[in-house]
């Protein structure tokens, strides 16, 4: 906790914001209505505040216990507590000590000695520890081999040092599990079965497309041994184009791989396994139909043919893979168990005419039918710009959008690892972590999307939609008589309004400006000026990107392309922009006021600008 009051306050020196409204927000988590307008108040107090709430990931709301913590923290410790917690049993500690002591009465010295404050554990410590545990279950971890409940050696490990790190604990506990017990087998990718009188019928291994794994990976970036694996088994699926896509987003992302491999290298391993287990009576050739195959499963129903003889199955297995049986007339299915309550359990197709390639694990069909059908339908089809367009969510669509790798590697090591078919992660989770990135990075400056002619002793243009006819009480925008704030300017105050022949549109505004300052409008406005008198601003082309669907989950709708939004993708020809951006690189960030993210995209003829806003 006290991790996010110092890392805010050092946000608020460098004059970064955040996000959201900060009364209602304080009113969310906690605060009585008089403390909130109190603190909104005072800006240091509600910088620091709501940086805090959106660190600790309460910006819907939480119980006033943790409000009035959370309060505490932003308000009452100084500006140099640098007091650091580093990891999730630190900050796990924090709560417990602030749950016993209260927030109000405690030394900082005593929270610092029960939570670790200032201890650094050392990569020896931690290998020493490891080897300690290894050294205690050698015997089970030899017997349950790859079984071996990581959870319970990663705990042992804990309680011998429990300030250490947490991603070296792990990547030592399985690097020791590597050196140990080497390459998993066959036999440690079986699932133990439930019934234990029934032995177990396939070896699993020939499901996994990749045969020579050197570790359990849970993620790219948390082994030691960066691996790219290509998935090349489809032939007709494969362009070049897509290889080396995949290799530039992998170095883009800063991942650098220690080895990088192809399916393909394997076709005559599992070729020989295919034909290992039809010999050994674990496969056969199937002639079913997909969907007599499918009624089969339903019906945990075995295939007519399950029991062929052996030779007869060797024998169609090879006059598969010489194309002498027709496409869609038979597979090679593995023999598995067709009563058990686990579908993956219904003598999976590891072999089909055609492609004779392995197939895709069935839990996982879903996903591959949204990524090759409904989004190659969208970029085939032209629905989209391409692989990279920036309202797609693949990485090259993030990339093009201005997403830093940075900022996605820390999204994802702030969701953490999970392993279900059915969850999901909000999408602003993801731009959280793309707004500190970009707030860090991209500088802030001015762009006018539709402008508006505003007339003192020079020119200047400010927004359309930031001028009113008719004033009201909720309107901070400019109207006949008032007065606004241009941002980084003066104030100024409309005096005239030039109307075009139709008596209704808006053409040019009149107004005066006070170089004292001492008009105090509620209302500030981002503007451009023109360089000098006759020459217009800059003009640039805007392109505003918005969500692709309008529903949630378009993929549950029947007719899911009528769920396109047509506002998705707005272009904006007459934009104006201060003249420095002229000479922006390509790739640049920047922060528009008032109007998002945005970066360019440089032509011979134009400066493109893409903007969302974030």
């Amino acid at each position: 906790m006290l991790a996010f009051f110092h890392r805010y306050r050092e946000f608020v020196k460098e004059d970064k914001t955040v996000d959201g409204e900060p009364l209602d927000l304080f009113l969310k988590f906690g605060l009585d209505e008089r403390t909130a307008k109190n603190t909104v108040a005072n800006i240091k107090v509600t910088a620091n505040l709501t940086a805090v709430i959106h660190e600790a990931d309460v910006a819907d709301g939480c119980n006033r216990t943790v409000g009035n913590l959370l309060y505490t923290v932003a308000t009452k410790f100084p500006a140099n507590a640098l007091h650091t917690i580093k990891t999730p049993a630190q900050l796990d500690a924090v709560f417990a000590f602030f749950n016993k002591i209260g927030p109000e009465n405690f030394k900082l010295d005593v929270l610092d000695q029960a939570c670790g404050v200032g201890v650094e554990v050392s990569a020896e410590e931690i290998e020493l520890a490891v080897g300690e545990v290894f050294d205690e279950k050698r015997s089970i971890i030899l017997e349950q081999r790859y079984r071996t409940n990581v959870g319970e050696l990663l705990g042992l490990v804990r309680k011998k040092l429990p300030w250490a790190d947490p991603k070296i604990v792990k990547q030592n506990v399985y690097a020791k599990l590597y050196e140990l017990l080497g390459e998993s087998t066959a036999a440690d990718n079986e699932k133990p079965s439930k019934k234990k009188e029934k032995p177990a019928k396939v070896e699993w291994m020939f499901h996994l497309s990749h045969l020579k794994r050197t570790l359990i990976h849970l993620s790219f970036f948390l082994s030691q041994k960066k691996i790219i694996r290509y998935d090349d088994t489809n032939p007709e699926a494969e362009k070049r184009e897509y290889i080396d896509h995949i290799r530039e987003i992998v170095d883009w992302m800063g991942w650098k791989p220690f080895k990088v491999t192809y399916d393909s290298d394997y076709f005559q391993d599992l070729d020989e396994l295919a034909v290992e287990l039809i010999k050994r009576g674990h496969a056969y050739v199937d002639h079913q139909t997909a969907d007599e195959i499918k009624e089969y499963r339903e019906k945990k129903m075995d295939s007519p043919l399950r029991d062929r003889p052996i030779a007869e199955s060797l024998k169609l297995f090879e006059d598969m893979k010489s194309g002498l049986i027709e496409e869609g007339k038979a597979t090679l299915r593995m023999k598995q168990d067709m009563k058990s309550d686990n579908s993956d359990m219904y003598d999976l197709i590891a072999y089909r005419i055609k492609l004779c390639t392995l197939e895709f694990e069935t839990r996982r069909a879903s996903y591959y039918w949204l990524l090759h059908r409904k989004l190659n339908r969208l970029v085939t089809e032209k629905y989209v710009d391409g692989w990279d367009d920036l309202r797609l969510m693949t990485l090259a669509g993030l990339r093009c959008r201005g997403v830093t790798s940075t900022s996605i590697n820390s999204f994802i090591r702030g969701i953490g690892i999970r392993w279900s078919d059915s969850s999901t992660i909000r999408l602003d989770r993801l731009e959280y972590h793309i707004r500190v990135e970009l707030n860090k990075m991209a500088a802030r400056t001015m762009v006018v999307l539709n402008p508006l002619k505003v007339v003192i002793a020079s020119r200047l243009y400010i927004e359309q939609s930031d001028f009113r006819m008719k004033d009201s009480k909720d309107y901070y925008g400019l109207a006949p008589g008032k007065s606004v704030l241009l941002r980084y300017a003066y104030p100024i105050k409309c005096t005239d309004v030039i109307l075009a022949e139709d008596g209704e549109t808006v053409v040019e505004i009149w107004a005066e400006y006070d170089p004292s300052k001492k008009t105090k409008p509620k209302g500030v406005l981002h503007w451009v000026a023109q360089p000098s008198n006759g020459v217009e601003p800059l003009q640039v082309e805007v392109r505003l990107f918005n969500i692709l669907f309008l529903s949630e989950n378009p993929a549950d709708l029947g007719n899911w392309l009528a769920d396109l939004n047509p506002q998705s993708k707005i272009v904006i020809p007459g934009a104006y922009a201060v003249p420095s951006l002229r000479d922006s690189a390509v790739g640049e960030s920047f922060q528009f006021e008032r109007l998002g993210i945005s970066w360019s995209i440089r032509t011979p003829r134009k400066i493109s600008w893409f903007s969302t806003a974030l």
